[in-house]
């Protein structure tokens, strides 16, 4: 796999690079550092920045590349040309509850990237509790491959969760759905049929997930779990193309700008191991 790391300025993307570089010893991969500076007038200066980041990546063999012009602009042009699997850049920490935690250069990036994007939030880089977000689709397969290997390849505990719709009028709360998940998974509806190719997808990477469904909107319930569960990474798919680019796309976006944590958004598939089921 190749991972494009996307440095804007050091040490402040400092946790971006040390995540970048642990996901790229858990899947052995190549890593490449890019940082985008708006004119050649300072070399020094960019130079330093790719200096300092290469500094955090010891015992890895990282690629380095500058260039001048707009970050998006720059980065989605690497990207294609590079032939990337995966790219990282980061988000800022909000001081209020109106400021955008996505810079418009990250949110431009998110939505135009024609590979699989990581969105790095928080300080010191760990992978201890995963959220493995499915909808249901032929995205769900590429998500649950990646999460199943990133986590186990870091020995991470695991939650597959799967969001519903709005609750039925037959309950009265999220107690009871959650009660009859077990009785859902032994019946015969698309639902179960879903959650249990996924519980066996997880299998093969010798993952035990707990299971959580869901009834509401999808984007408050990945970020409440988040949160409930001192998430560390939550992992979900994006289209590239279609009606449903334009909506798990969109959900893709808000959880990326809201969640508590790191987020990794799938497009396509990852380049990793896979086990037959």
């Amino acid at each position: 796999m190749r991972i494009l790391i996307l440095v804007t300025k050091m040490p402040e993307d400092g946790p971006l690079v040390s995540f970048g570089g642990l996901v790229a010893k858990l899947t052995q991969s190549s890593l490449t550092l890019l940082h985008v500076a708006p004119s050649k007038a300072k070399q020094e200066r960019t130079d330093q920045v790719l200096n300092q980041a290469a500094d955090l990546l010891a015992g890895l063999e990282v690629e380095r590349r500058l260039c001048w012009g707009k970050p998006a602009t720059m980065a989605i042009l690497e990207m294609r040309q590079g032939n990337y699997d995966l790219i990282v850049i980061g988000a800022r920490q909000a001081s209020t509850a109106m400021e955008q935690s996505l810079s418009l250069a990250s949110r431009a990036i998110l939505q135009r990237a024609p590979c699989s994007v990581l969105v790095v939030r928080g300080g010191s880089p760990q992978l201890q509790r995963v959220l493995i977000c499915t909808a249901g689709t032929d995205l769900a397969e590429p998500v649950i491959t990646a999460g199943a290997f990133l986590s186990r390849a870091a020995g991470a505990q695991v939650t597959l969760l799967h969001v519903a719709g709005t609750i039925p009028t037959m309950y009265t709360g999220l107690s009871e759905i959650e009660e009859t998940l077990p009785e859902l998974l032994k019946t015969d509806t698309p639902i179960a049929r879903h959650l249990r190719r996924s519980a066996e997808l997880l299998a093969s990477y010798q993952i035990t997930a707990q299971v959580e469904l869901r009834h509401g909107l999808v984007t408050s319930e990945i970020l409440r779990e988040a949160h409930l569960s001192h998430i560390d990474l939550i992992i979900l798919g994006s289209p590239s193309r279609g009606l449903r680019r334009w909506f798990l796309g969109d959900v893709a976006l808000r959880v990326a700008e809201n969640a508590p944590c790191s987020v990794l958004v799938v497009k396509g598939s990852l380049p990793v191991p896979s086990t037959s089921v």
